[in-house]
């Protein structure tokens, strides 16, 4: 697969995550709309570091992908990265799902999907 098309396959994917994402939130499945936000994040930054010719890291940590990138952050944005670095749950145990299942409210969805969306924008523009 060249770089151009694993670019254009993660393009893709962050495509069906956002729509996913917003599905989810339209349904009020707030933690699992901000558990797609994450991915899409995830791989808007692993797509940039492959058009910087970077070795892709296997890894789901936002801030340290960010930094791998040479993303310029602001310390607000650092403190976002890590806030959403806290919707990946997938693989988490029930008590920690639970536990962002009762934070996920509408209003803290509200919030981070905005959010989201903003970081979304500044990584796209990187690419």
């Amino acid at each position: 697969m060249s770089t151009q098309e694993m670019v254009q396959s993660l393009h893709d994917q962050v495509t069906r995550h956002i729509a996913t994402a917003n599905s989810l939130y339209d349904s009020g499945h707030y933690d699992w709309a901000l558990f797609m936000w994450h991915l899409a994040l995830e791989k808007t930054l692993k797509a940039r570091m492959i058009t910087q010719n970077k070795d892709r890291l296997y890894i789901h940590d936002l801030l340290r992908l960010a930094t791998a990138a040479d993303l310029d952050l602001t310390p607000d944005e650092i403190d976002e990265l890590t806030e959403i670095n806290s919707f990946n749950i997938e693989a988490r145990y029930d008590d920690f799902k639970t536990a962002f299942y009762l934070k996920a409210t509408k209003q803290y969805a509200d919030q981070w999907k905005s959010i989201s969306m903003k970081l979304y924008k500044k990584f796209l523009l990187s690419v």
